[in-house]
């Protein structure tokens, strides 16, 4: 299930996983991966793409992932 956001976005609520994605909102949606072990975090990164995801944007920490937003 999804909600629309105020500017438009939409995001999935994680307690309603009783959902399917498509190839095409898969390849629409935008990950934020926040992880402070670089090995994982690209591990993780690929994984994501390997499933048909479309961007994934990584950070080291919190605060730089609050940067990428600003």
């Amino acid at each position: 299930m999804t909600q629309d956001t105020k500017n438009g976005g939409r995001f999935v609520l994680a307690d309603k996983m009783d959902f399917q994605i498509s190839p095409r909102e898969r390849r629409t949606m935008t990950f934020l991966l926040v992880e402070p072990d670089g090995h994982d975090r690209d591990i993780m990164k690929t994984s994501l793409r390997s499933l048909g995801f479309g961007d994934v944007i990584t950070a080291r920490d919190h605060a730089s992932a609050l940067e990428i937003n600003a």
